[in-house]
């Protein structure tokens, strides 16, 4: 669930991401997969993501009295909520009683359990990326494709980043983050490019197919590519602090770490809905890019929101050597 700040003005939609299969997977992973992903266990995703979990918990974060609650939070709370309403649909009658919705809340709940688990054992006991997705496999019944993905999952945010970014080496060494949040933003702005040649190459089926008229839809999409592209190749953080000799914590790290990743998946997330645009003979290309521009102005505004990230990152540094 992608959710606007308590700030927001302009890009306020919420979106649900889901997660389909990939193109690069064999037939038995896909259907893995969608096994895992049956429809009991999408309606508890969706009661956790959506209603009444975690969309409509933000919707009352600009409630919140004090700017450090709507700025900040407890994962134990927020996660906590969004799992407490899975029990609690069920408890209230959703379901009308089928046991498959049921079964379904109980895997998911000992699916969080073994998460915590993997994760400790992965950081500090020596587990690998193997042995736990044997864990999720025996002990949280899942999928093999899908255990293994749970075990990949449990890597931390810097990790995760280097896997997206070949090369990425994060920003604790403090000569090298300017050379690191440039090869960040150049990244960045390449899968911008990218897309915007996808894009055009859509445009130029529907133009070939005799469709002038899907064109505006297209050249709006170009323009604000284009135009978020700009933004983040020239960002320049220099009056944050964070490429000062100051030492900074490594939780402090991660949450940078995590909100960079946040941005290279949702470049993901567009791309998929890109590659499901509409073709020439079908229909009508114009409500898909629309909803193409929504996800990009929304990644327009959480982008313009790194500095406040990274100045909060910077409020725990400390002078180097300190």
């Amino acid at each position: 669930m992608d959710s606007p700040g308590p700030y927001e003005t302009k890009a306020t939609e919420a979106f649900y991401y889901v997660t389909p299969p990939e193109k690069s997977w064999d037939a038995k992973h896909v259907e893995e997969h969608l096994r895992l992903y049956n429809a009991p266990v999408m309606d508890l995703i969706t009661i956790h993501e959506a209603f009444p979990g975690h969309f409509v918990q933000f919707l009352y974060v600009k409630q919140f009295p004090t700017k450090t609650r709507k700025l900040t939070f407890s994962s134990s709370n927020v996660e906590g909520w969004a799992h407490y309403t899975e029990q609690m649909m069920i408890e209230e009658g959703f379901g009308g009683g089928d046991p498959k919705i049921r079964l379904a809340q109980l895997e998911e709940a000992l699916l969080r359990d073994c998460r915590y688990i993997a994760g400790i054992k992965l950081h500090t006991q020596g587990m690998t990326v193997e042995d736990g997705a044997k864990f999720f496999v025996e002990k949280a019944f899942q999928e093999p494709a899908n255990g293994y993905e749970e075990a990949r999952g449990q890597r931390n945010w810097l990790e995760r980043l280097g896997e997206k970014i070949p090369g990425y080496r994060g920003f604790q060494d403090r000569e090298l983050r300017r050379d690191v949040d440039r090869q960040l933003r150049e990244h960045l702005a390449a899968e911008l490019g990218r897309l915007k040649g996808l894009s055009r190459d859509r445009a130029r089926g529907w133009v070939d197919a005799g469709k002038i008229g899907a064109l505006n839809g297209f050249d709006r999409l170009d323009r604000q590519l284009d135009g978020l592209s700009q933004a983040i190749r020239f960002s320049d953080y220099g009056a944050t602090g964070l490429f000062d000799p100051v030492k900074i914590g490594e939780a402090e790290l991660q949450r940078l770490y995590e909100f960079d990743l946040s941005v290279v998946d949702d470049l993901a997330a567009l791309e998929a809905e890109l590659a499901a645009l509409p073709t020439p003979g079908g229909d009508d290309p114009a409500p898909a890019l629309d909803r193409l521009l929504q996800g990009v102005r929304a990644l327009d505004g959480k982008w313009r929101q790194r500095e406040q990230v990274i100045g909060n990152v910077m409020q725990g540094a400390q002078p180097a050597g300190a």
